[in-house]
């Protein structure tokens, strides 16, 4: 038995059961693009047909398609009909086939099939969902890789169902918050009380309820601000969960990814060095600590402030931060 789309110039999808089977890869390289078959089957609008009412025994003996490819595989007669797909546009073709030793399909057999078809075209259409439900969650993956800061996903019973990177580097530092039986707690006891009853409200509320929360780090370090929301509706599915989830947002003040200073150079004409002395500016740095890291005079950072501030528009080092910090920041 084989299927494949039939109005697309290369399978996107193509499954072979049977003597056919390891036809598969053959088939795909090459002998779709002889295929006799398709074109009899596409320009039908319904119903099964057998190979044996278009293709007669002189045809079979000089086809390239039948005894390199068919008979190799003990395949000789076949039925076919095209599958109709309401998700899209896109219509697949079906054909069973038995081999020479057998006789053609009757009209009998055909009737029979036909009362196949509608369970046919429900599993078809049920095969495509489920490849668009994992195409989608892959690219909300990929999304979720770029972000700047941490993401995780609980379900309804607060458990972790995913993560980007970012969050699992957050919780692998175990600097204030880490996972334990599967679930996101906070290192301080009355932080973890706290998170435990946040997440709690949330998941009775899943569709109303969203709340903020600092978490300390025992390093010492700045802390973590996390948000709560409701996942949205149409991304449950896509993490696997059969109920409403919510997503946890952790910033990291300490580590957020500025954007990069050629960036700045292309946004605003800055010079190599303005721009490196925006970022500067925007990790809280004053022109004193600046003027030292760097080994630069005050005098050359203040001329390229001036200039900085001319170039973006702004008056005051406060609002240089807020432009770099306002921008989109990706991961590299």
């Amino acid at each position: 038995m084989g299927i494949w789309p039939v109005d697309r110039g290369a399978p996107a999808m193509l499954e072979m059961i049977g003597p056919l089977a390891s036809g598969r890869g053959p088939y795909l390289d090459y002998f779709q693009t002889v295929d006799p078959h398709v074109a009899v089957v596409a320009a039908r609008h319904g119903g099964w047909t057998f190979n044996a009412h278009h293709f007669d025994e002189g045809y079979v003996r000089r086809s390239e398609y039948y005894n390199d490819f068919l008979l190799v595989h003990g395949v000789r007669y076949g039925a076919a009909t095209l599958l109709k797909n309401s998700l899209r546009e896109l219509r697949f073709c079906l054909s069973v086939n038995r081999g020479g030793d057998e006789p053609p399909y009757t009209e009998a057999e055909l009737g029979e099939l036909e009362r196949l078809t509608p369970s046919l075209e429900r599993a078809i259409l049920l095969h495509e969902k489920l490849a668009r439900s994992q195409a989608e969650g892959h690219r909300s993956a990929n999304l979720m890789e770029q972000l700047s800061f941490g993401v995780v996903v609980v379900d309804a019973a607060t458990r972790v169902v995913t993560m980007n990177q970012q969050a699992k580097a957050i919780l692998d530092a175990a600097d204030g918050l880490h996972l334990e039986d599967g679930i996101l707690v906070a290192a301080r006891s009355f932080e973890r009380t706290k998170l435990a009853q946040l997440l709690a409200r949330c998941a009775k509320q899943p569709r109303a309820c969203s709340g903020e929360l600092l978490i300390g780090r025992p390093s010492k370090r700045l802390p973590y601000a996390l948000l709560v929301t409701p996942l949205p509706f149409e991304l449950n599915a896509l993490v696997g969960t059969g109920s409403p989830a919510m997503m946890i947002i952790i910033s990291d003040f300490d580590s957020r990814a500025l954007i990069r200073a050629e960036r700045l150079m292309e946004l605003f004409g800055f010079t190599s060095a303005e721009a490196r002395l925006a970022v500067a500016i925007a990790q809280g740095k004053d022109l004193r600590q600046i003027a030292a890291e760097s080994r630069k005079a005050l005098s050359t950072l203040r001329s390229q402030l001036a200039s900085l501030f001319d170039k973006s528009g702004v008056k005051r080092q406060v609002d240089v931060a807020r432009i770099v910090l306002s921008l989109p920041a990706i991961r590299d």
